[in-house]
């Protein structure tokens, strides 16, 4: 588990700019961790990657992120898809880890309620978690460098996620602009009817919460997140 006194240092996740404060993880946390996928890549081992049943944005957008790291895509066919419940999944990936060659990697991501870099279970549901979101665990693991700077297509897909995940606390306007939207909607309303509305321009994937919210009828949970890797590739392009 890790030290969550280092959680002191770690003050603004609103935006994730460059993060020019000390971040949560040390370097050797983060190149451990990136030496580890690099290793199971240059073995031939398999990404078995875990997350919640009716996989969202968070678990999506986590999973990109590791298999982005180390230029997996979702053709390759090097990553494994498992979904399970959340009171199960830490029984799940031991049994998992007990079956899977040793080369392989059984990573969680949005399931497990703790964060373990050991045993690669990446939560952010634990008390006094600094993080909104899974995928930001994984962003600063493996994608801020020592000087807090980041890849911007990658810094503003993260921000997009930490703002959906926490229920729009974070990275979002003023009430004041929401509030003028809705005068704005009923005012087309009531002169035009149902014909459309106004929202708001926030940056990000917006497009990406459609296929999130709208599994297609009768899919499974790995069709729904092979849909949403692919999405991802494409908004990454």
């Amino acid at each position: 588990m890790i030290d969550k006194t280092l959680s002191l240092y770690y003050t603004n996740r609103s935006t994730i700019d460059t993060m020019e404060v000390p971040m949560f993880f040390t370097m050797d946390q983060k190149r451990a961790l990136k030496s580890r996928l690099w290793t199971c890549l240059k073995l031939g081992g398999i990404f078995h990657l875990i997350t919640h049943e009716n996989p969202d944005q968070d678990g999506a957008v986590s999973e990109f992120l590791i298999m982005k790291s180390v230029k997996l895509c979702v053709h390759h066919d090097r990553s494994q898809w498992h979904f399970v419940s959340q009171h199960e999944a830490i029984e799940y990936a031991n049994a998992l880890r007990k079956r899977v060659g040793p080369a392989d990697l059984v990573i969680l991501v949005d399931v497990g309620i703790i964060l373990d870099l050991e045993n690669l279970i990446f939560d952010p549901h634990w008390e006094g978690c600094p993080f909104h979101s899974a995928a930001a665990i994984i962003f600063e693991l493996l994608f801020v460098n020592e000087e807090g700077r980041s890849p911007k297509s990658v810094r503003e897909l993260v921000a997009f996620n930490d703002r959906i995940d926490s229920g729009h606390e974070v990275g979002d306007h003023d009430e004041a602009i929401y509030a003028t939207i809705g005068v704005l909607n009923q005012m087309l309303y009531e002169e035009h009817g149902p014909v459309g509305r106004f929202k708001a321009k926030l940056p990000g994937p917006d497009d990406f919460m459609i296929l999130v919210r709208n599994r297609p009828a009768g899919r499974t949970d790995m069709f729904h997140m092979i849909l949403l890797l692919m999405a991802l590739e494409s908004y990454d392009q």
